[in-house]
């Protein structure tokens, strides 16, 4: 519509000034339409009007919202090149679509620039950048930003600490993910099934069954909902420990909750039993994947 819009005052010779282009982009960011957004940028700059910091941020919005990351990227530079002063706003855009890139390195340096340039950082910013680094097993980094952020005003959150765990577990890190778990208990931080799922991983990762069972009871003490990867986590790492027991109980569990059992749960429990030698059970756990229409796989077949 706004686009709409501009195309009758175009037609009927009304002169567009920065608001008007202001509005108009700013509405392409929030349905995501990047391209319209870029088109309606390179008109300001043929009109000769000048970009300010709302027309670039949300510009470069658009395009991060869309996952075109080159595009938000190539805008802040643009932006930077042209004296445009920058904000929050447009930092955290830029670093975002390096989140989504998987480019924590650059999103690193853009956080570095934020300081020299003196703009707050806030939760986004953090948030944005401490999942980059999750994605990239950058442990240390994440473990950095969260010290920064502790130094400064902005509170860690949920997300923040969920993604901090995960950097930790995905690097191998378990005892460090412990610790964050333990530190979000300490502040009275709520975790979710997020935190739980990647804190359950950290323990698969490297076969801390025990760390990972005690995690999966606290769930259910808690009430913090339960999903397939939940449950495919915690029966992998008994599957490590060879403890098919405890793997059957809560594989028998997940067949009586709502939660949708999957191929890699039920090879988990499998692997389970064939490890322990319980082929009984093995055949068991078998029938009822035919019985509950689970795709069986060539790692069910060999287990």
């Amino acid at each position: 519509k706004a686009l709409q819009l501009i195309g009758l005052m175009l037609q009927s010779e009304v002169e567009l000034n920065a608001v008007t282009l202001n509005a108009t982009i700013s509405a392409c960011e929030k349905g995501s339409k990047w391209a319209k957004a870029l088109q309606l940028l390179s008109f300001t700059v043929q009109s000769s009007l000048k970009s300010d910091t709302i027309m670039l941020s949300s510009a470069i919005s658009a395009c991060e919202k869309s996952g075109k990351w080159e595009g938000a990227l190539h805008l802040f530079d643009s932006a930077v090149k042209a004296s445009v002063e920058s904000n929050t706003i447009i930092f955290n855009a830029a670093i975002s679509s390096c989140e989504k890139a998987g480019g924590w390195e650059k999103g690193l340096q853009l956080c570095s620039m934020m300081s020299q340039s003196y703009v707050e950082a806030d939760m986004v910013t953090f948030s944005a950048m401490i999942s980059a680094c999750e994605k990239a097993c950058a442990w240390e980094q994440a473990l950095n930003l969260l010290a920064l952020m502790g130094r400064g005003k902005t509170h860690c959150g949920t997300i923040t600490l969920s993604s901090a765990i995960g950097a930790c577990g995905n690097a191998g890190e378990w005892g460090k993910a412990m610790q964050l778990f333990g530190v979000m208990v300490q502040r009275v931080v709520e975790a979710n099934t997020i935190t739980f799922n990647v804190a359950i991983g950290a323990c698969e990762k490297t076969g801390k069954w025990e760390q990972a069972l005690w995690l999966f009871s606290m769930m259910s003490t808690t009430k913090v909902e339960f999903t397939s990867v939940t449950l495919g986590a915690a029966i992998s790492a008994l599957d490590k420990g060879e403890e098919w027991e405890r793997a059957m109980q809560i594989f028998d569990g997940l067949l009586q909750s709502q939660v949708e059992s999957n191929t890699v749960t039920s090879n988990a429990a499998i692997s389970t039993c064939e490890k322990c030698g319980e082929w009984e059970q093995a055949l068991r756990l078998f029938s009822m994947m035919a019985l509950c229409r689970i795709q069986c796989n060539t790692i069910t077949f060999n287990a």
